[in-house]
């Protein structure tokens, strides 16, 4: 069992194979590991993964309902972070890591 900063593969995997089932999973993982202190707007998001609206509010929905990320008002925006759950924060940078390389 390899352990890199407190993270299993078992669990790697396991949470890759619970939140990436789609191309664009993957991308928007890769996405806030890269960007883990954020706050972006939907559409700087879709511009940043080059996706459609449509594509983007699913998996942006599905990332937040799963506690992946956090929906935020400031003033009239909607701002999506990455979720302040450490784990899952290790995780999701850990992705971003292995998508890199």
């Amino acid at each position: 069992m390899k352990e890199a900063q407190g993270i299993t593969d078992e669990q790697l995997c396991g949470f890759l194979g619970k939140h990436n089932r789609k191309p664009l999973d993957m991308q928007l993982l890769a996405f806030w590991g890269r960007h883990p202190a954020g706050r972006f707007t939907r559409d700087v998001i879709c511009y940043a993964l080059d996706c459609s609206v449509r594509d983007a509010d699913r998996a942006l929905e599905g990332f937040v309902e799963a506690g992946l990320i956090d929906r935020q008002m400031d003033g009239r925006k909607v701002l999506y972070c990455l979720s302040g759950d450490e784990d899952t924060r290790r995780l999701v940078e850990r992705t971003a890591r292995i998508a890199s390389d």
